[in-house]
C-alpha cells in the first residue's frame, strides 16, 4: 500500500506519489476478478442435499433444477449475480458455462456494463466443440473422472486450434490422476484440493495455476489447507463457484479465507487480495482475455490492506472505469 494520485488522462492513467489535489480522497485497489463461477444455477433456492457428486455431477441435483427450469428463470438468476459482482467491486468474471450453446447465449444475453464475461462453455448434446467455441472464449470441462481421457484430449487439441482457453475441474471430491492431467495441461484448473503434497509439486512444475472456491468447498464438508498452494509457488487465484450455493462476492470470499486460515496457516491479506485482483488479471490478459483496466474507490476512507480483505463490505464503494 502507499499514498499518491491516481490520475486518468485520455492516454490511460498512472498513479504518482503524493496528494496532488483534496477533490476525492479514499483508498483504491484494483477491481476484482472472480475466476470461477457457475451463474446458470444462481436461481436456484432450494438447499442442495448430497454429496459434490450428487449435487453438481452428471445426472445431479443441478443439472436435474436446469434441465426444469424456464430460460427466464435462468437469465433471472444469472442477471442478480452479476448485479451482486458489480456491487462488491467486481469487474471481470469467469464463468464455466454449462448447457451447450444454450447456455452460453443465455449469459451473454445478460452482459452488463463494465462488467467483462469470460464464458467457458461446454459441449452439450448435438452441441459439439468446435460449435461451443464459436460463442465462448473457450471449453472448461467438468472432471477427469467424469469423462473418457480420449474425449478430454480431443476437445482440448479443438480448442487450441482456435487458440482459445481449456480449463476443467481437478481433484475436486476425490484424488484425480496427476499423470493423466499432465497429458491434458489445461490452462488453469479449478479446486485441487484433494492433491498429496508430491502432486502439487508437479502442479507448480507444469505452471498450472488454481482456482480455489473456500466457502464452496466448506458446504460439502471440505477444509484444506490453502497455504500448500503459496507454499509451493503455485498461482492461485479466488472464485465463489455455484451460485445456488454462494453469491458471487469476493469482498465476503476474501473475508471467508482469511478468517478460515488463521487457525490452520495464515495466509497475508496482501496475498489474498492479489489472488482476486493482480494474479488473475495478468493470468487471463496472457491468454489474450482483454480485461479493461478499472479500480474500486471506497471514499473517504484510508485502509489497509487486512482492513479491505476482512471489512471491504462494510464500506462504500465506487468502481472507477479507465476508459
Amino acid at each position: 500500500m502507499a499514498r499518491g494520485t491516481l490520475v486518468i488522462s485520455d492516454d490511460g492513467y498512472e498513479i504518482v506519489p503524493g496528494i496532488l489535489n483534496d477533490s476525492i480522497c479514499g483508498t483504491i485497489i484494483p477491481s476484482l476478478v472472480n475466476a470461477h463461477t457457475h451463474l446458470g444455477d444462481s436461481f436456484i433456492t432450494k438447499v442442495p442435499a448430497g454429496s459434490i457428486s450428487e449435487t453438481v455431477g452428471p445426472g445431479g441435483f443441478k443439472e436435474k433444477a436446469l434441465s426444469g427450469a424456464t430460460s427466464q428463470e435462468i437469465t433471472r438468476g444469472m442477471s442478480w449475480a452479476q448485479e451482486v459482482m458489480l456491487s462488491t467491486g467486481t469487474t471481470c468474471f469467469v464463468d464455466f458455462r454449462e448447457s451447450g450453446m444454450k447456455g452460453v447465449k443465455l449469459l451473454r444475453n445478460t452482459e452488463q456494463k463494465n462488467l467483462r464475461q469470460v464464458i467457458l462453455g461446454r459441449p452439450s448434446g448435438d452441441d459439439r466443440a468446435g460449435e461451443v467455441l464459436s460463442v465462448s472464449e473457450g471449453i472448461a470441462l467438468s472432471s477427469l473422472n467424469d469423462l473418457p481421457l480420449s474425449f478430454i484430449l480431443e476437445t482440448k487439441n479443438a480448442v487450441k486450434k482456435q487458440g482459445k482457453i481449456f480449463a476443467m475441474h481437478f481433484s475436486e471430491n476425490v484424488r484425480e490422476s496427476i499423470e493423466n492431467l499432465a497429458q491434458v495441461a489445461p490452462d488453469f484448473i479449478v479446486h485441487g484440493i484433494e492433491t498429496s503434497e508430491s502432486e502439487l509439486e508437479q502442479l507448480a512444475e507444469m505452471k498450472i495455476p488454481v482456482v480455489i472456491t473456500p466457502h464452496s468447498n466448506v458446504f460439502y464438508g471440505k477444509r484444506p489447507d490453502y497455504s500448500r498452494f503459496a507454499r509451493k509457488g503455485i498461482a492461485t487465484m479466488l472464485g465463489t463457484d455455484n451460485g445456488m450455493i454462494t453469491s458471487p462476492n469476493l469482498l465476503a470470499e476474501m473475508s471467508f479465507l482469511y478468517h478460515y486460515q488463521r487457525q490452520i496457516d495464515s495466509l497475508e491479506p496482501s496475498y489474498i487480495l492479489n489472488m482476486a485482483t493482480e494474479v488473475p488479471r495478468q493470468f487471463f490478459r496472457s491468454l489474450g482475455i482483454g480485461i479493461p483496466d478499472s479500480f474500486v474507490l471506497f471514499p473517504n476512507v484510508l485502509l489497509t490492506e487486512r482492513e479491505i480483505v476482512t471489512r471491504g463490505t462494510y464500506y462504500n464503494r465506487k468502481i472507477i472505469q479507465i476508459a
